[in-house]
């Protein structure tokens, strides 16, 4: 399983541990099922450079939180990224029975409210994906030339719900809102007629779709891919 658009992030400092799904830069903060963990504030070192307060004291919360964590994984197995006080983060992986699932860790002192952790916690993807980027597109060149690929979003939807699986390289910030026909699985605009379900962001169930199938998921510049309509896919041979 690979970091792709949907993934988990855990949020941990010496006032409390969040939990939240995230969709690209959107996190949805999960308040059942042991979320979040309170710390209680005779716990709490406001004398610590790191405001990190008693590392033993504070492990059997995070513990707690892997626990919990562990419930929503085996549910639905995303990848995690872990975020907030350095000392906390330094310890967490050490306890978890998920630490192999761990992709990245953010330490510092932010506003953990879904809309400004979103947007650090999305860089910090956006980059890790972007490293492969420099490749993918060598591979689209080639594939071009050998005329094995699709590009602009109707054929790849359509080349990916034909049950290919492969590699999908788009823009970073392409995004585009939409509906899925029920009858055929097509995409459509927002303004068809009302026998489609409407999707915030089509490309994002696009990229699940290719995730799912054990294909690769690419984010390159924005501009790269205006041949391609923004968005191509190589399918896997």
């Amino acid at each position: 399983m690979d970091l792709g658009v949907h993934f988990y992030v855990l949020f941990m400092n010496s006032e409390i541990i969040k939990f939240f799904e995230c969709f690209r830069d959107t996190l949805i903060e999960i308040s059942e099922k042991g979320f979040p963990i309170q710390i209680p504030d005779e716990l709490y070192s406001p004398s610590s450079i790191e405001n990190s307060g008693d590392l033993n004291a504070i492990t059997p919360f995070l513990k707690e939180a892997d626990e919990n964590l562990s419930r929503f994984f085996k549910q639905d197995p995303q990848k995690i990224i872990i975020a907030g006080a350095k000392d906390y983060l330094n310890v967490y992986p050490s306890i978890s029975s998920l630490s192999d699932q761990i992709v990245a860790s953010i330490p510092g002192k932010f506003d953990p409210s879904p809309q400004n952790l979103g947007k650090i916690v999305w860089y910090r993807v956006r980059m890790k994906l972007a490293r492969t980027g420099e490749k993918a597109l060598e591979d689209l060149a080639q594939a071009m030339n050998a005329k094995k690929y699709v590009s602009g979003i109707q054929d790849v939807w359509k080349k990916i719900n034909e049950g290919k699986t492969g590699l999908m390289i788009l823009e970073n910030e392409y995004r585009l809102p939409g509906r899925i026909n029920l009858i055929d699985q097509s995409l459509l605009p927002n303004d068809e007629p009302e026998i489609t379900m409407a999707m915030d962001d089509i490309i994002d169930i696009v990229i699940d779709k290719v995730m799912e199938s054990g294909g690769r998921v690419v984010f390159v510049e924005n501009g790269l891919l205006q041949e391609q309509n923004r968005i191509a896919f190589i399918p896997q041979e």
